[in-house]
């Protein structure tokens, strides 16, 4: 009986410690590539309260640079006060994907990055604000990526006619009398 004791417990010792050894061996994590996995534009919105302020939204832009540093352009309505600015900031991301942000007009922010790099979740974590916002990488329209499909597939410019149907299909926008092959008439778009 005493052998049979200790086996169970050696065994629910090993399952125990088995998911931490795992994850002790998980170098790489989901953002293998750190700060670079945030390079590029993200359109930004957030909103939320800011304790004896009032009710505050946010749109705007930030740019990485995929070495840790930020620079990002907004528009902010607080409790109905209206301001623009721009700011800039030390970033870090972590192999897990969480990551902070801290702006130089000293606000501070928790984040956590989807892998891809494509989407970044955030919360102000300063005391006596109650605000959180998403940031969407932009895509160029030189080159349009089926999102519906597990695997991105791209494609260029070259396949304007393709394009175009992609793009009305995506959006019910008539593309009739716009030449994406000559124009930016496309601009920027998300997929």
């Amino acid at each position: 009986m005493t052998k049979f004791v200790a086996s169970c417990m050696l065994a629910a010792m090993a399952f125990v410690g088995a998911p931490q050894a795992v994850k002790a061996n998980d170098k790489d994590g989901h953002c293998p590539l750190r700060n670079e996995t945030l390079k590029g534009t993200y359109m930004v919105t957030g909103g939320g309260t800011i304790v004896g302020v009032g009710p505050v939204s946010a749109v705007g832009t930030i740019t990485y640079d995929g070495k840790g540093n930020s620079v990002n352009t907004f528009t902010v309505s607080a409790d109905g006060a209206i301001s623009k600015g721009v700011v800039t900031g030390p970033y870090t991301v972590n192999r897990d994907c969480t990551g902070t942000l801290d702006q130089s007009d000293g606000t501070h922010y928790d984040m956590v990055v989807a892998p891809d790099g494509s989407t970044v979740f955030w919360i102000e974590t300063d005391a006596g604000t109650i605000v959180s916002g998403t940031e969407v990488r932009f895509r160029h329209s030189d080159e349009v990526t089926e999102s519906r499909n597990r695997d991105a597939v791209k494609i260029p410019l070259s396949g304007a006619a393709i394009k175009c149907v992609h793009i009305r299909r995506r959006t019910g926008h008539n593309l009739r009398g716009i030449d994406p092959t000559r124009s930016r008439q496309l601009g920027y778009f998300l997929l």
